[in-house]
């Protein structure tokens, strides 16, 4: 090597020493930074360590959390369908309610007078209750054809309450007073 270094010219040897002192430079600066940073270096590792073993423990809590908002937003989804195809619409008012009432008289055989309405509203429910109260006068089988109507009924529409005032004084016949409820959505 002594020997290649003798056969370059003075200009070739000058250059080739600022070469050799700017890579001791740069070797130096490296090492310099190397020492300045490693202890920065061990602390950041530690610190990813701790970010890794949190990430660890609160993936599952990530996912369970995610599929409990997908179920909340299935249960919203399931919420508005209901809305839509089993309340009544409040902005109607009751006009759904009574010839939905007619409709069960009917396909039941039943004659019903006055029926007596009652509204609670639920506000933070975001409902209103309307209670229906009439007097039925007719046979078992005509009741529970009502009774099965009224359980087929796609809106929310229920039987809340049933009074028996009269049994046996025809035979067959019954006199009662029924309390129903329908629910509209605000």
């Amino acid at each position: 090597m002594r020997n290649l270094f003798e056969r370059l010219t003075a200009t070739e040897r000058r250059a080739a020493l600022i070469l050799a002192a700017a890579a001791a430079a740069g070797l130096l600066v490296f090492l310099y930074a190397f020492i300045q940073e490693r202890p920065a270096a061990a602390r950041d590792s530690g610190r990813l360590s701790e970010i890794e073993r949190d990430y660890r423990r609160l993936s599952p809590i990530w996912a369970k959390t995610k599929a409990d908002m997908a179920l909340w937003r299935e249960a919203a989804r399931d919420m508005e369908n209901l809305k839509q195809t089993r309340f009544y619409s409040d902005v109607k008012g009751f006009q759904d309610l009574l010839p939905d009432l007619h409709a069960l008289f009917d396909a039941a055989g039943i004659v019903v007078g006055e029926i007596a309405f009652g509204y609670t509203d639920y506000q933070r429910e975001g409902l209103r209750r309307v209670s229906a109260a009439f007097v039925f006068n007719g046979t078992y089988a005509a009741l529970k054809t009502f009774l099965d109507r009224v359980e087929r009924h796609p809106r929310f529409l229920f039987v809340e309450k049933i009074d028996f005032l009269n049994i046996g004084l025809q035979p067959g016949m019954l006199d009662l007073k029924i309390n129903m409820a329908g629910f509209y959505e605000r």
